[in-house]
C-alpha cells in the first residue's frame, strides 16, 4: 500500500507545477520514517527528492545523509541518481 502511494506521488510529481512539486517534496520529507525499506526508497527518492533538488539548494541531502537512520541516508544517496543522469556528480561525491 505504501509503495503504491509513493509511486502515485512520483507520477503526480511529474505533472505538477512548482507549487505542487514543493508540496509533494515537503510531504515526502515529513514521512521519511515510514519510507523504510529498499523498494520504497529506491523507487521514489530519485523521482521526488532528486528531481525536486535539480533546481534547488541541496542542503537537505547532507542533512539526510548525516542522520543516523539508514533509510534517511539511503534517500540522500539514491536521490542523487536524478542529478547523476544530468551529469551532476558534485553531491554524490561529497556525500
Amino acid at each position: 500500500c505504501r509503495l503504491c502511494a509513493l509511486l502515485m506521488l512520483v507520477e503526480r510529481f511529474k505533472k505538477c507545477d512548482e507549487k505542487g512539486k514543493k508540496e509533494i517534496f515537503d510531504c515526502y520529507l515529513s514521512q521519511t520514517s515510514r519510507i523504510n525499506n529498499w523498494d520504497l526508497v529506491d523507487l521514489s527518492a530519485p523521482g521526488i527528492v532528486g528531481e525536486y533538488l535539480k533546481d534547488q539548494p541541496r542542503d537537505v541531502l547532507y542533512r539526510l545523509a548525516g542522520n543516523e537512520l539508514l533509510w534517511d541516508q539511503r534517500i540522500a544517496v539514491v536521490s542523487t541518481y536524478a542529478l547523476i543522469k544530468n551529469d551532476d556528480f558534485i553531491d554524490i561525491l561529497a556525500l
